[in-house]
């Protein structure tokens, strides 16, 4: 995998697909190797969305369809 990844405004990051289901998603960041960390609303799973955080990216996804809404990437220092 080339370490360059492209950016399309509205579709994707990368290997990261908006639209992509959770299941998806997880395949892709376990093939890539990341570091990962899931959260999500406990006492409300269906309310609140659900996030797997890495490193460099929190991918945001819808609670009631999980599928990947919202790629969120942190600033570099």
């Amino acid at each position: 995998m080339s370490s360059t990844w492209v950016i399309r405004p509205g579709i994707s990051f990368g290997p990261f697909l908006l639209g992509s289901t959770i299941t998806h998603v997880m395949q892709q960041v376990s093939e890539l190797g990341f570091l990962y960390r899931i959260v999500y609303d406990v006492a409300h799973p269906l309310e609140n969305d659900i996030v797997i955080d890495l490193t460099v990216l929190r991918l945001i996804f819808d609670a009631m369809t999980q599928r990947l809404r919202v790629i969120h990437m942190y600033p570099f220092p």
